[in-house]
């Protein structure tokens, strides 16, 4: 409301594409798989799917790629970044308190969010981990967007 104009910025489209896919997308993917699997693993297939079935036509859209690995990527790192979340917040709250606790917690998070980087680096270090393609044309994002909702 306060700037329009963060409609057309990439950044906040994907973010919102994003988040609209844990909220909205992700539910309805798991919904179909948890009588095929146990709710645990439809969670986790459905929290990596999601993201990238909302963002891939403007990442394709803007850049003229699509990611490859996203989804496997999505599927080992998303049962951390819950771990790194619960951690932080945690560590706000006691260096509220003391201060060389939440130190200590925060060197455990740095240690853990480079092993996150580190897997995310080698999926996009993979020989396939995307693909070069033409753009397409506007009125497919949006006839795609349409099919989605």
């Amino acid at each position: 409301i306060l700037n329009p104009l963060n409609l057309f910025d990439i950044g906040f489209q994907l973010s919102f594409l994003a988040t609209w896919a844990l909220f909205y997308i992700a539910p309805a993917i798991e919904n179909r798989l948890k009588d095929a699997m146990p709710k645990f693993l439809a969670n986790l297939i459905s929290i990596s799917v999601a993201p990238t079935i909302t963002t891939s036509p403007i990442i394709l859209y803007n850049f003229g790629q699509i990611s490859f690995v996203s989804i496997m990527s999505n599927f080992f790192i998303i049962p951390w970044v819950e771990a790194v979340v619960v951690m932080g917040f945690a560590s706000t709250l006691i260096g509220l308190v003391f201060l060389p606790i939440a130190y200590a917690v925060n060197n455990a998070l740095t240690l853990i969010l480079a092993l996150l980087n580190a897997v995310i680096n080698f999926s996009a270090n993979l020989p396939f981990a995307c693909g070069y393609f033409a753009p397409p044309v506007f009125a497919f994002v949006l006839i795609y967007y349409c099919i989605l909702i």
